[in-house]
């Protein structure tokens, strides 16, 4: 059984960790991947635009009517072309992807050939977050009936999943865990307090992730203000992104 991960130009460390372990799994890894991985080159491949390109090139008529079929929108797949050689060969059981343009890709690929089961890990806060842009709506309209099964990595993604019309029996939540003990362990909650010379009696609610709109800051804002009208509560953010000025603002 052969397991394959794709995650578009943004397969992390902690993509790794929470599957790395997974027998016969391979990481597909874009030459243009915004992030640095260490794994074992037997769990690697390598996804080279080059090499896609060539692929395209030398099958002009397909190409055309690829471009043609995705309305000229050429950031809509990831490496169609080098992984349509793959399923052809029947090379992987399972995809996991995690990310719009291999979800696309693959979704397009097992509707095609329909020889590998296809996951989808799914990461979202908001519900129906992707209706605000046209690309990504197109993909979830596209893709969420071809899908046999979703990973909602919380509570609170698989709660969207169903209020969003997907089958529970098609949904199993695995929440990322903690690889590193000796850096992440329980602490004494009063002497972490003392240690941060915060309040006694204060509530310390923390924010760890990218500081963009999509993983929503704002509504946890919105819903401290609620909260602060009953409790004496504090919000802390940790992280970078593009809304980091703005959030402070409000």
């Amino acid at each position: 059984m052969k397991v394959a991960f794709l995650g578009d130009n943004g397969v992390g460390p902690w993509h790794i960790n929470i599957f790395g372990n997974l027998p016969n799994i391979e990481f597909f890894v874009s030459d243009r991947n915004k992030h640095k991985i260490n794994i074992d080159k037997e769990k690697l491949y390598k996804l080279s635009a080059t090499k896609n390109i060539l692929l395209a090139l030398k099958n002009p008529i397909e190409a055309y009517k690829r471009l043609k079929y995705n309305n000229f929108d050429k950031k809509l797949d990831f490496h169609y072309f080098e992984l349509k050689q793959l399923v052809e060969k029947n090379y992987f059981d399972f995809v996991i992807v995690k990310s719009d343009r291999s979800l696309y890709t693959m979704s397009s690929l097992k509707k095609k050939y329909n020889n590998f089961k296809l996951i989808y890990w799914f990461p979202a806060t908001i519900p129906l977050q992707d209706i605000f842009d046209k690309r990504s709506y197109y993909i979830r309209k596209y893709s969420f009936d071809i899908i046999d099964h979703f990973i909602s990595i919380t509570k609170t993604a698989k709660e969207i999943l169903l209020f969003e019309g997907i089958d529970e029996k098609k949904v199993t939540p695995i929440y990322p865990g903690i690889i590193d003990t000796k850096v992440f362990y329980k602490k004494d909650k009063q002497k972490a307090k003392n240690l941060l010379n915060f309040p006694k009696n204060r509530i310390e609610l923390i924010f760890v992730g990218k500081l963009t709109s999509w993983k929503g800051p704002y509504t946890l804002l919105y819903a401290l203000k609620l909260l602060k009208e009953k409790y004496d509560i504090h919000l802390h953010f940790l992280g970078k992104g593009e809304q980091k000025n703005t959030l402070k603002k409000v």
